[in-house]
């Protein structure tokens, strides 16, 4: 069922907001970590790109032993444009679940997650809340039928299309899949797609292909299975059903979850076909971190990933690239890093420190977005054991230039021409200014740009740059002789 059709007959139910007040504060540098507020410890934030390139951010909290989620505005290079906001403005819910989702639900923002309201929502259902203006409104509707709400994050979870959203739940040996808004709460079982025969699963997660197949998918960590050997990461095709599910390479007994429940890091690149996983195949401790498209047998290791926690997070870059970001739990580092756009290639990996007093925080959970945006938004949850209070944190990252040569060095016996090759992941890059002691130029279509010198040129070692707006630049250097 259409989304925007199921709301249209939908009641909703308003959750009064006190106006927003804009920050604008000066955009911190790349790295530099932004408070945003207290959080419950265990608990991941979901973002949302949303317009004028910023990305709503929601996570949980327990204001007066009651929980709920703030949700905030990232400004688009960095800092906080709107304050936190509790969602449910005070009212008595006994619990929430540790992930929820943020959508975007005709051109409006959309929060679903589980938990135990009142009324009808005490069922711990699969439930949302749109946001109006200023304020986020209850819809009367749900996406779940078999409701088992677990404040620690094992239910519920959801992807989006422009007109379609799913959510997951598991309960009995049986993960259950509903694909479209139901107008009751909690749905009719009838409608949701189950994937039987499981002793447990846990984690799951959901993506959409909408550059390809049109289908959506679901990825779920299996353990206690009956036979050890099937237990490990799985992914299904939903529309095709149970027949479709297929192992992520290398994930078995020894793939255990995080240790702080979480969905399956999944992505689906933005103008290409494509359903990606990241996880680590051996997580005691992980010894690298590797990507997946669901159909291939291969993975890709991703560089400099050894030590991450299990907590991957995984999200859609700008033309066809993925984002990947992690916290290291050994140098207690945040690192990212962006694919090429075929997603095959790995670019530089960028490091930075992670949030003040949180170093030895092996439950700290990571989060990220990126939209077309060329800057990631990085969200980390975890305790400051300086005072033992969890927050919720937010910094920016980015990628950086490649720099090749076809020559090291030039005789000036001779003289001759050096061609330089400005790449993103190995992709080229149009536009990117080249400089090499006083002279200058740009990267043309195929990322390269030249400069000649006559013989008798001067000689000595000369430093060149690459630069480009929304990038960490690239520096060589090249040797007259």
């Amino acid at each position: 069922m259409a989304l925007a059709t199921a709301l249209a007959g939908a009641g909703i139910f308003p959750l009064p907001s006190a106006t927003l007040a804009l920050r604008q504060a000066q955009a911190p540098r790349l790295g530099t970590w932004v408070n945003l507020g207290t959080a419950d410890y265990g608990s991941r934030a979901a973002l949302l790109h949303v317009a004028g390139g910023h990305d709503l951010v929601a996570w949980r909290v327990s204001p007066g032993g009651k929980q709920t989620y703030d949700i905030a505005e990232l400004a688009r290079k960095g800092g906080i444009a709107v304050g936190a906001k509790d969602l449910l403005d005070g009212k008595d819910w006994s619990g929430v679940s540790a992930d929820s989702a943020l959508l975007m639900d005709a051109g409006s923002p959309l929060i679903v997650f589980s938990g135990q309201g009142t009324g009808h929502y005490s069922l711990g259902c699969v439930v949302g809340a749109l946001r109006s203006g200023s304020a986020w409104m209850l819809q009367s509707w749900s996406l779940s039928g078999a409701c088992t709400f677990s404040n620690g994050g094992f239910s519920g979870g959801a992807a989006v299309s422009n007109a379609n959203t799913l959510s997951a739940d598991f309960a009995g040996g049986v993960l259950y899949y509903q694909i479209g808004v139901a107008p009751t709460i909690p749905a009719p079982s009838q409608s949701e797609i189950k994937i039987s025969s499981l002793r447990h699963a846990e984690d799951a997660s959901e993506v959409y292909d909408g550059n390809g197949t049109g289908h959506f998918y679901g990825g779920w960590y299996q353990f206690f299975s009956p036979k050890p050997s099937n237990d490990g990461i799985y992914v299904v095709d939903l529309q095709k059903g149970a027949a479709t599910v297929q192992k992520a390479p290398g994930s078995r007994t020894g793939t255990v979850q995080p240790l702080v429940p979480q969905p399956l890091a999944m992505a689906s690149p933005a103008g290409r076909t494509g359903v990606y996983a990241a996880y680590c195949p051996v997580t005691s401790p992980c010894n690298k971190v590797v990507l997946w498209r669901y159909g291939s047998k291969k993975t890709v290791a991703v560089p400099k990933s050894a030590n991450a926690t299990a907590a991957v997070a995984l999200t859609a870059g700008p033309s066809g690239r993925l984002w990947l970001a992690w916290y290291n739990k050994v140098t207690f580092r945040v690192s990212t890093v962006r694919t090429n756009k075929a997603g095959t290639v790995f670019g530089p990996v960028e490091s930075f420190s992670g949030p003040p007093g949180c170093g030895g925080d092996s439950l700290a959970t990571v989060a990220a977005s990126s939209g077309p945006s060329q800057r990631l938004d990085v969200v980390v949850v975890c305790k400051d054991f300086s005072d033992l209070k969890v927050s919720a944190e937010a910094t920016q990252s980015l990628t950086g230039l490649g720099l090749t040569s076809s020559t090291s060095s030039i005789s000036h016996k001779t003289g001759g021409s050096v061609t330089y090759r400005v790449t993103d992941a190995g992709d080229p890059v149009q536009g990117a200014r080249v400089r090499m002691d006083r002279r200058t130029g740009t990267t043309n279509n195929n990322g390269q740009v030249s400069f000649s010198f006559p013989k008798g040129a001067g000689t000595g070692q000369f430093r060149v740059t690459a630069t480009m707006a929304n990038y960490h630049g690239a520096t060589g250097s090249l040797r007259v002789t």
